[in-house]
């Protein structure tokens, strides 16, 4: 069974033991935001150039973001037991942050595109 964040039910892929686990699952997020930033820029392209210049510091926001996050996930790689969860938390934090922040982006770039 699966759990709505996509981690199976009953496995706590957060643990230090299982630190291999959630790095490779973040590795995979990381690749998705990428697409998803670079689709969002390529969907800012067509647009009007007011569009445009406003979006783009909205973009150059989320790939500073997306840099932040790569750099706290190398910490983490590198995280001792007794660190885990502090660099864990703080990860995740920036990962959540990250995602509003893309959704927001997506939303204003709808409303401002008409699509």
């Amino acid at each position: 069974m699966v759990a709505q964040d996509g981690d199976a039910v009953g496995l706590d892929i957060n643990t230090y033991d299982k630190r291999e686990v959630f790095i490779a699952d973040a590795k995979a997020d990381l690749t998705e935001l990428d697409q998803r930033i670079n689709e969002l820029s390529g969907k800012v392209t067509t647009a009007s150039a007011a569009v445009k210049a406003a979006a783009q510091p909205k973009i150059d926001e989320l790939r500073k973001q997306r840099v932040t996050l790569d750099q706290k996930l190398e910490t983490l790689k590198s995280a001792k037991e007794a660190d885990w969860n502090v660099l864990k938390a703080d990860y995740q934090k920036a990962d959540s942050q990250m995602k509003l922040s893309l959704h927001e982006s997506w939303k204003w770039v709808q409303d401002n595109t008409g699509s």
